[in-house]
């Protein structure tokens, strides 16, 4: 698929993950009047700009598309929210 640049001083990443998650995304994305790309970048800006670190313990290899409710119960098992 092909890219369309949005300027100088930025890069192509690529991301694999389940098709479900990718369509949970894309739904996301169209609620929020954006594209895919667009949505994907503004919710890692505001996940860089929280200075939130993401531990090994926490990335989920599932095909889960709530990662951050799976997070959430997780710490609250272990009595830590």
């Amino acid at each position: 698929m092909s890219t369309h640049p949005i300027g100088k001083g930025t890069t192509n990443v690529t991301v694999n993950m389940p098709d479900n998650l990718r369509d949970e995304l894309r739904k996301l994305a169209k609620k929020s009047g954006l594209k895919l790309g667009a949505y994907l970048r503004a919710i890692l800006r505001d996940y860089a700009d929280s200075a939130a670190v993401v531990r090994p313990a926490t990335v989920q290899r599932s095909t889960s598309t709530a990662p951050a409710a799976g997070r959430g119960a997780a710490a609250k098992k272990r009595g830590k929210k």
